[in-house]
């Protein structure tokens, strides 16, 4: 329609505008035109080459009207006439959108117009301009959106493809994920199975090997005992301390120790045994408070005292004493004042012979080799059937039992409550000096012996006038080196 496409708002527009309509379809018009046409008349409208079909012949006069008036009006411009031009232009154009507007009309001439501009030699040039003028536009917006539409489908389609493409390239890709993580289960049970399989070949070779160094290896033992009843103690690694946790002193804290094979005396020194040092060194006897001597733990001896039986007693059986014993010098170590012999005793490097036990190889043994327990007879509770102690309602205790007080000593072994070491009398009975001063436990984990320097020394294994706390294997106690108490003795012990 005319009011929809060009001119559609003529009245606002300029002469200018006017005129630059009419040159542009005085131009489209020259496609058609001989070339004597345009030598006669430059601005000849087109409207005889698309009039040359019968079909035309009605309207034929009518444009020729329309050309005629065109061109008048075309002179008036070129004349200077502007107003006069812009009149006619504009009464041009009313004219034809009159006649545009009529349905019957415009349906008719639409259609001899397209079929005339179907056998015209130059349709492509003129069908722009028809379109147009007769309100065309639509069908080729409609043209131009079916040609979007199928463009559009066909980047559709097109992406329909793709997306099948990638659908089956990403199940492809899903499918051998499966199948890689099945084959990888699979191969991890493979590698599962031999790696167990190989486990048990290594511990069958590891034990095979063991027992073959043990054939071709003979290990070697330790001195075999002079002394008839020292029992082997094989080393190892134990907490030391209050692992029952009775918390019945400060200065037992549990740590960790490990220690080298030793040997221990199954019982503690005898009066019997150590009144024959006394005969032979022509000192005298230690006071059994007639309690009685022979098989009852030897009383009322000093620190010095046991170091001395030990050596001699080394040298009596033929081995090289552990201890030096310089009575001359005052041991710088020794830090109490009121010991009047200080003497300065030492080890004696590889020696062979009998010593005292550490605090911690005394613990060891008396725990069964480190083993988590109260009382050195392998048990946790103090019974003074089995024990020497202070078994009196006074002293009772949560892990003891309640009955004799026997106010003495009683012959070693008597009691016949022995640990699984073959150990007599490790809790109660008497008091046992070892070798160490008596201090915080040494940070040295690997055979510690003990403080470097104290004023007392360490007493272990509790005595037969102690209640059940002090005969537990944690307990603590010291003593001057010179001591000699009816409740304190001593047990021998060998590297």
């Amino acid at each position: 329609m005319l009011r929809q496409g060009i001119d559609s708002d003529r009245d606002s527009l300029t002469l200018a505008e006017l005129y630059e309509q009419l040159q542009q379809r005085m131009k489209a018009r020259q496609y058609a035109m001989s070339p004597q046409q345009k030598t006669t008349q430059e601005l000849q409208p087109h409207t005889y080459t698309f009039c040359r079909n019968k079909a035309f012949d009605g309207e034929k006069k009518r444009f020729q009207e329309l050309e005629t008036e065109i061109q008048e009006a075309a002179k008036d411009l070129e004349a200077g006439a502007i107003p006069k031009a812009k009149r006619n232009l504009k009464g041009i154009l009313e004219e034809i959108e009159e006649d545009l507007t009529r349905e019957d009309y415009q349906a008719s001439l639409r259609q001899k117009v397209e079929a005339h501009l179907a056998f015209c030699e130059h349709y492509k040039a003129y069908k722009p301009i028809f379109e147009k003028i007769l309100g065309t536009d639509q069908h080729a917006a409609q043209a131009a959106a079916q040609t979007e539409v199928k463009t559009l489908e066909a980047i559709i389609a097109q992406l329909k493809q793709e997306l099948t493409a990638k659908t089956t390239l990403l199940n492809q890709t899903t499918a051998d994920m499966v199948k890689l993580q099945t084959t990888a289960a699979a191969k991890e049970q493979q590698l599962q199975a031999t790696l167990a399989r190989l486990e048990k070949e290594l511990a069958r070779t590891q034990s095979e090997r063991t027992a073959l160094i043990a054939l071709q290896e003979t290990p070697k033992p330790l001195p075999p005992p002079a002394k008839d009843d020292l029992i082997f103690i094989e080393g190892g690694t134990y907490k030391m301390g209050d692992v029952m946790g009775d918390k019945e002193k400060d200065n037992e804290t549990v740590h960790p120790v490990t220690l080298s094979d030793f040997y221990l005396g199954a019982y503690a020194v005898t009066f019997e045994e150590y009144d024959a040092f006394c005969e032979a060194t022509k000192r005298t006897k230690p006071d059994d408070n007639k309690w009685g001597r022979d098989k009852r733990p030897v009383m009322n001896v000093s620190w010095y005292n046991a170091v001395e039986y030990c050596n001699w007693l080394s040298e009596q059986q033929g081995l090289s004493p552990f201890y030096s014993i310089d009575k001359t010098r005052k041991d710088p170590n020794n830090t109490n004042n009121n010991d009047t012999r200080k003497w300065v005793v030492s080890p004696l490097g590889d020696a062979n012979g009998y010593r005292l036990p550490t605090e911690a190889e005394w613990e060891y043994a008396a725990r069964q080799g480190g083993q988590t327990l109260r009382f050195g007879n392998g048990k946790d509770t103090a019974d003074p059937k089995e024990i020497n102690f202070d078994a009196s309602e006074g002293g009772k205790k949560s892990y003891s039992v309640v009955g004799e007080f026997r106010s003495k000593t009683v012959p070693v072994g008597s009691l016949k409550s022995p640990n699984r070491l073959g150990l007599h009398d490790m809790s109660g009975n008497v008091w046992e000096w070892c070798a160490d001063w008596y201090g915080a436990y040494s940070s040295k984990k690997m055979n510690p012996l003990g403080a470097e320097r104290g004023a007392t020394r360490v007493l272990r294994g509790g005595g037969w006038d102690g209640d059940p706390s002090v005969c537990r294997t944690a307990y603590r106690n010291r003593s001057r080196p010179t001591t000699r108490y009816n409740i304190v003795g001593f047990r021998l012990a060998r590297s």
